[in-house]
């Protein structure tokens, strides 16, 4: 994972986690890359924040309630399963965007009206206005299915996600252990739970 500055677009709000301290953070994290002593920003309290990039594209923003202890995960888009396998992050997980279908709608309506105001002749940068035309598409009823083939042709599905970058991320991550299965990524029908 690399740091960032930034996500690119609309942050959508993952994952709430409690059970962790600040020492468990830096530990995983290194430092934090920013601080909002106020609380006026992300969270309505003083906090520390870490900004990440992984070679599959996906954008993290870490933030630490320095009150609460709470853990808030944002990324660029709405692929909980792929946070937090990136992240392997201890503590219990509170809250999920994909176990409370009620959030999507919102979600879905915000990036709708930021990409209405985005006219053409604006100044927004191209990889913003791709991500809010992502975000104002994303399909929360797509599955994706991660296969594989074992050196006697048996097929099995490895898992079932919500996102295709997520699936070929866990394909890339699966045959870099060197096995001699063949792996691939296919889309499922929406009925296919996750």
């Amino acid at each position: 994972m690399e740091r960032i500055t930034k996500i690119h677009g609309i942050q959508w709000e993952h994952v709430h986690f409690s059970g962790l301290d600040f020492e468990t953070m830096v530990a995983r994290f290194g430092e934090p890359h920013d601080r909002d002593d106020d609380g006026l920003c992300l969270i309505p309290e003083p906090s520390f924040e870490w900004l990440f990039r992984w070679p599959c594209g996906l954008e993290v923003s870490v933030i630490f309630g320095r009150m609460s202890g709470r853990v808030f995960i944002n990324s660029d888009l709405p692929e909980s399963a792929h946070v937090l396998r990136h992240l392997d992050l201890p503590g219990k997980v509170e809250w999920r965007l994909d176990e409370a279908p009620e959030h999507f709608e919102t979600y879905l309506g915000t990036a709708r009206n930021v990409l209405e105001r985005c006219r053409p002749e604006s100044e927004t940068p191209d990889h913003v206005i791709s991500n809010l035309r992502d975000c104002a598409a994303w399909d929360f009823s797509a599955r994706w299915r991660v296969m594989r083939q074992d050196d006697n042709e048996f097929r099995d599905t490895v898992a079932i996600v919500n996102g295709e970058r997520d699936a070929r991320c866990l394909q890339a991550e699966l045959e870099s252990h060197g096995h001699k299965q063949m792996y691939w990524v296919e889309r499922a029908e929406p009925s296919v739970p996750i």
